[in-house]
């Protein structure tokens, strides 16, 4: 039987180690991605604080959805864009997302389901430590309309 030679057998020594070496420092460029990823999520979800984003433009892309949107968190606002393979988000929608504040002072953030369309307040500057609950939206659309009725009784006077 004849031996079969094949271009790995002709390639030297140091091209293998060479070729070994990369594939490990390509696998653990993307574990440590991963890990700093799965560190990321997990600072948001412990200190993290629920805000809401409005949704100020949406475009198509050739990787789904360009979506900008902006929210404010301490005084401050924050414009962001993402690619989304898919959202029913249009001009003015509004979504939940949790934030919390990187070292750098950069917010990082998870968008969450949307905001239901009757609930017309703005999140206070410091955000909720909890996402609010229908329950408490109603609550405090209830007691924004009792302050507001109060307000226009008072000018009236």
């Amino acid at each position: 039987m004849k031996n079969i030679k094949t271009d790995w057998d002709e390639k030297s020594d140091a091209q293998k180690a060479v070729g070994f070496l990369s594939f490990c420092a390509i696998i653990l460029f993307f574990v440590l991605s991963c890990l700093y990823h799965k560190t990321r999520i997990n600072d948001i979800r412990e200190h993290g604080v629920w805000t809401i984003l409005t949704v100020t433009n949406k475009k198509v892309s050739w990787r789904g959805y360009e979506v900008c949107y902006y929210y404010q968190y301490n005084n401050k606002i924050y414009k962001k864009m993402t690619i989304v393979g898919s959202l029913d988000a249009k001009y003015g929608s509004r979504f939940f997302v949790k934030i919390a504040l990187n070292p750098d002072e950069k917010p990082i953030h998870l968008i969450s389901d949307a905001v239901p369309d009757w609930f017309t307040l703005s999140p206070p500057p410091e955000g909720w430590k909890t996402r609010p609950t229908e329950k408490e939206m109603r609550r405090m659309m209830e007691q924004d309309s009792i302050r507001r009725g109060l307000k226009e009784e008072v000018q009236r006077e």
